[in-house]
């Protein structure tokens, strides 16, 4: 396997076997006879610029050739700049996505009704009564395409079991997210009384 010439090497190459065929031909030979036949001073000044010209060839040449290698490099690595721009942008876009759909249900509780029937579900779910629980409070605010549903729930006469089995039904199943809690326990009857605070977020019908 031949070794590749570096590509300096290679102009250099073709410009000096340009030169040597140049001085080879027979309007070369007839140039310079006429050029002989001038004065001294002529002769001169000609010389010098023939050599300023044979100089500065080359010159140009390679400083043509770094310019556009330059050029080269640089639109390159604006291209891949640019693409790990769009790579992280697509990560960071699937992260949020993902994060999103562990918080954001698919239907946003616009109302009372919306949101004590969710309630109610849930207690069904966990094994306890309708008649156990009570919404206190609810406001719903819709913003951006998302409905944030607030509202306060009052449970009694619960066991600790269903309770627990209650509120995991919420957050995992309905997405609610638990802000306060306030539990009493009656030892007596074996029982819980208490109150929770719950944020629900959900995608308004045009955002569906």
């Amino acid at each position: 396997m031949t070794e590749k010439k570096p590509i300096f090497r290679a102009v250099d190459e073709f410009v000096f076997k340009q030169i040597d065929n140049l001085k080879n031909s027979q309007p070369y030979s007839d140039a310079m006879r006429q050029l002989n036949s001038l004065p001294d001073f002529q002769l001169k000044l000609v010389n010098q610029i023939s050599t300023l010209v044979l100089v500065s060839v080359p010159l140009i040449i390679f400083i043509v050739l770094v310019i556009i290698n330059i050029n080269f490099n640089s639109s390159l690595e604006m291209k891949r700049n640019i693409l790990s721009e769009i790579n992280n942008h697509s990560a960071a876009q699937k992260k949020l996505q993902s994060l999103g759909r562990n918080i954001i249900s698919g239907a946003g509780l616009e109302n009372k009704g919306a949101f004590s029937r969710q309630i109610v579900n849930s207690i069904s779910t966990a094994g306890g009564s309708k008649s156990a629980i009570r919404i206190l409070d609810f406001e719903s605010t819709p913003k951006d395409g998302i409905v944030k549903a607030s509202g306060v729930v009052r449970f009694s006469k619960l066991s600790t079991q269903v309770l627990s089995s209650f509120l995991g039904d919420l957050v995992d199943r309905n997405k609610f997210r638990v802000s306060n809690l306030l539990v009493k326990k009656n030892i007596k009857e074996n029982t819980v009384n208490g109150q929770v605070e719950l944020h629900h977020y959900g995608r308004a019908p045009e955002a569906k």
